[in-house]
């Protein structure tokens, strides 16, 4: 099996799960990329925003920016934590509570979707195999991260040695 075709289904699963969430959120003013965020709020309302980053795994600038949409369209709000002034902690309103036994259709319906005519054995199989597709790429995530920390640490090594002679100077040409 070529790779390359795997990962095109895996794209094009993926841009359907977006496109199929838009149609629906945008009826409530959000885009595909706010349901991850209510439905952690859901089970870990009043969360810091750094943790929510976290748990979903993106960068502080895109969960703020996300939950940013969430308090304009009313589906949250932020507080700053009591024990730490520079940090925020975020909760869900009535209206975003409200939203999570629609979302959790919505993924219900897709996930239908996705696995029509499969049996119960197939689809157990399958959330192995994904399970195991998703700790490969955290382990392959944890040796990249590794791999970038030596690089950066060897080039700030190399970048502290005798910076102050030119290419081709007599002291390169010596071996000095």
């Amino acid at each position: 099996m070529g790779d390359i075709h795997l990962i095109r289904k895996l794209a094009y699963l993926y841009w359907f799960k977006r496109r199929f969430m838009a149609k629906e959120l945008t009826l409530y003013g959000l885009s595909p990329g706010h349901h991850p965020f209510l439905m952690v709020l859901y089970h870990m309302d009043g969360v810091r925003l750094e943790e929510l980053a976290r748990v979903l795994r993106v960068d502080k600038a895109v969960s703020t920016r996300m939950v940013r949409g969430l308090i304009e369209e009313g589906f949250a709000y932020r507080e700053r934590d009591r024990t730490d002034k520079r940090a925020y902690r975020v909760f869900l309103t009535e209206k975003g509570r409200a939203l999570h036994p629609k979302i959790v259709e919505m993924i219900d319906i897709l996930t239908e979707v996705y696995l029509d005519g499969f049996s119960d054995e197939e689809r157990i199989l399958l959330v192995q195999m994904f399970d195991r597709m998703v700790k490969n790429v955290e382990r392959a995530e944890c040796d990249l991260n590794e791999r970038n920390q030596k690089i950066m640490s060897k080039s700030s090594k190399d970048a502290g040695e005798d910076l102050t002679e030119e290419p081709g100077s007599k002291k390169e040409e010596d071996g000095v």
